[in-house]
């Protein structure tokens, strides 16, 4: 995409026309504000557009339904870019962007968690707890609710 800009995106949009998705996850939207993303967006079938802050590096998402949002993360949680909760016809959709170096600038090492992966038994409470907090999801649920409200195809269970 970012080769793309002088083109004004005109590459980009048609290869989004060609997958058409449902909804499309953005990292390092530079540059855009939520308008510039929504015009851009609808473009490619796109009405709808979200991103988590308008500075820095922030994801972003796209989606041809509403986007409720449900949470935006910045300040409250270690992720370098941020990261937005948000729910698309009944369906959790979280999209974060990782820290792409080794360890955070505050020394923590990924996610903030520094070396506690070392204590399996810290490390085991921490993930339990973050898999507790993320809310009710489960891929074989949000794959069939997919399946039977968007696709509208049948699928084993």
């Amino acid at each position: 995409m970012k080769l793309d800009k002088a083109q004004n995106f005109d590459n980009f949009v048609d290869w989004v026309k060609e997958k058409d998705p449902d909804f499309m996850a953005l990292c390092e939207c530079n540059a855009f504000t939520e308008e510039s993303l929504t015009a851009l967006a609808g473009r490619y079938g796109h009405p709808y557009a979200i991103l988590c802050k308008e500075s820095g590096f922030p994801v972003g998402l796209t989606s041809k339904y509403p986007i409720e949002l449900r949470n935006r993360l910045l300040e409250d949680v270690p992720l370098w870019h941020g990261a937005i909760h948000t729910r698309i016809k009944d369906i959790n959709v979280v999209v974060l962007h990782l820290y792409p170096f080794g360890t955070y600038p505050n020394g923590q090492g990924a996610a903030g968690t520094g070396n506690t992966y070392r204590d399996r038994e810290t490390w085991n409470r921490m993930s339990l707890t973050n898999i507790a907090r993320s809310g009710v999801f489960a891929a074989d649920r949000a794959i069939s609710q997919y399946a039977d409200t968007i696709w509208h195809v049948p699928y084993k269970q």
